[in-house]
């Protein structure tokens, strides 16, 4: 994964009057995506989502960090 793109992300580009047929993910996308580990307790997953004020977090799995479905990633406020 290089990175995420959000619907804020794409209503933002909207905003700006960015015309989306040329515009790329990589011109709109955030780089720095928060994961964790299928392994992760409960309890640090939710100081981590209250820590970087993020609603979703993508779980990964294994050492590769591959996930097993569709991806879900919104970010917090103070990330828009």
């Amino acid at each position: 994964m290089v990175g995420v793109v959000t619907e804020l992300d794409l209503l933002k580009a909207v905003e700006e009057g960015r015309e989306l047929v040329k515009t790329t993910a990589e011109e709109i996308m955030h780089t720095e995506v928060i994961t964790a580990d299928v392994d992760t307790p409960v309890s640090e997953l939710l100081k981590l989502m209250t820590d970087k004020n993020i609603i979703c977090l993508p779980i990964t799995q294994g050492p590769t960090g591959r996930g097993s479905g569709p991806l879900r990633y919104i970010e917090g406020p103070d990330r828009a």
